[in-house]
């Protein structure tokens, strides 16, 4: 027996169309006895056989045949019993030709009549909201959906497909207040909530203004699904913060998207050699001119492209004693900022052992400001990432406070570890 196809939003409903089923399919296997609801009730033959007949018929999906029998028989119905199976058969019948109008008419005709068992008094008002949900008439599948909820406490599908209603209307409080249950819902049974319902709250949050708001849900999401779409949310974040600096800052959030598989355009790896390379490191520099240079500076604008392979050549060269270049410089200066850069050296030459002893030195010289010791930290927390270690990394950048990108970069560099992505 065929059954009514559940499209993407008819999903939002655990039953479906097919708890119809579950009541044509009873009345298949009571051919002899067609009233569910009163099965004891004697039923006189001349309403008998054309519902005997109907089941015959339905079984061989002659579904047509078999309607004109149940109209043959629905007018001769006396009892309640008689004519809840009147409208059984319809249903599976109505069901077979998938004819939606009059498959909600006969169900909810089952439900005027009453004396259906609890169970399928629920799973046919659940039918009858997806069916209407079908249709696109969603403001009655959502007051349909509300009712069930207030009657049965609600599933984490009807939560969110109401909330879905209320954020196409606008009414992103009690959008959020759905969302919300769908995710709580789902969680307490030990599920992890759908994406799509995390993207509700997001959605909601962004468009009453909320920013806040937004991207802590962002943030909870990116948890859940680590997807670069929201992490590169997260991460240009940094961008916003009162104190960020482009011209010193802007590299780390480069790092970063990389570390999240967010592609990176060309202008955008160009600015990431000539960054690195001001910051004075030649191999952070060469390896982000490398894939530049491969696709012979496709996408860069032609006097960039000049200026670029003229650094190319020189930035070779630098690469070649950097890393005794800023071992010396941190030796005779003993300051703390030489130590950091020698520590990103060792980074570059994947090297993070070293790596974590240089910036541990350069931050306990103690002269480096706020900001600095910030991103020397988010810095910190990235070599002990690379060197295996990763609780003291998370520890390390749960300690990153600052408004100039650090702290939201580093509270990033977490999220990716923990999703294993770095």
């Amino acid at each position: 027996m065929p059954i009514l196809a559940c499209g993407a939003r008819r999903a939002l409903f655990s039953l479906c169309v097919s708890s119809a089923f579950l009541v044509s399919a009873a009345v298949l296997q009571s051919a002899a006895q067609p009233a569910i609801a009163e099965p004891q009730v004697k039923t006189s033959e001349k309403f008998g056989k054309p519902m005997s007949e109907a089941v015959d018929l339905v079984k061989g999906r002659k579904y047509r045949e078999a309607l004109a029998k149940v109209d043959q028989a629905a007018p001769l119905a006396q009892s309640r019993g008689e004519r809840l199976a009147v409208e059984q058969m319809r249903t599976a019948i109505y069901s077979g030709l998938g004819k939606q109008d009059e498959l909600i008419k006969s169900l909810e005709a089952q439900l005027a009549i009453g004396g259906l068992p609890a169970a399928t008094l629920k799973a046919h008002r659940q039918t009858i909201a997806g069916l209407y949900a079908n249709k696109n008439d969603d403001a009655k599948a959502a007051a349909l959906t509300k009712d069930l909820i207030k009657d049965y406490g609600g599933s984490a599908d009807q939560f969110a497909y109401v909330a879905s209603y209320e954020l196409k209307h606008k009414n992103y409080a009690d959008a959020l207040a759905y969302a919300n249950k769908a995710i709580s819902s789902s969680k307490a049974v030990g599920k992890k909530p759908q994406e799509a319902w995390r993207k509700l709250v997001m959605r909601a949050e962004f468009d009453r203004g909320n920013l806040p708001g937004y991207y802590a849900a962002v943030e909870q999401t990116a948890a859940e699904h680590p997807k670069p779409e929201y992490l590169r949310i997260l991460i240009e974040r940094a961008q916003k913060d009162q104190r960020f600096n482009t011209r010193t800052h802007k590299l780390d959030v480069y790092r970063a998207l990389e570390a999240a598989n967010v592609k990176l355009d060309a202008a955008q790896r160009a600015d990431m050699v000539e960054m690195a390379y001001s910051r004075g490191l030649p191999d952070e520099a060469l390896a982000a001119m490398k894939p530049l240079a491969a696709s012979g500076f496709k996408g860069i604008d032609a006097s960039r492209v000049s200026r670029l392979k003229k650094m190319s050549e020189q930035i070779s060269a630098d690469a070649k004693g950097a890393l005794d270049r800023h071992t010396a410089r941190a030796s005779s200066s003993g300051r703390g900022d030489a130590y950091v850069r020698l520590g990103e050296t060792y980074l570059a030459q994947d090297d993070p052992a070293k790596a974590v002893e240089a910036i541990r030195q350069g931050i306990a010289k103690g002269d480096l400001d706020p900001g600095e010791t910030a991103y020397a930290s988010l810095q910190l927390g990235i070599a002990l990432h690379h060197a295996g270690k990763e609780e003291e990394a998370r520890k390390t950048w749960a300690g990153v406070k600052s408004d100039n990108g650090a702290a939201t970069l580093a509270k990033a560099w977490s999220l990716m570890s923990k999703a294993n992505l770095v």
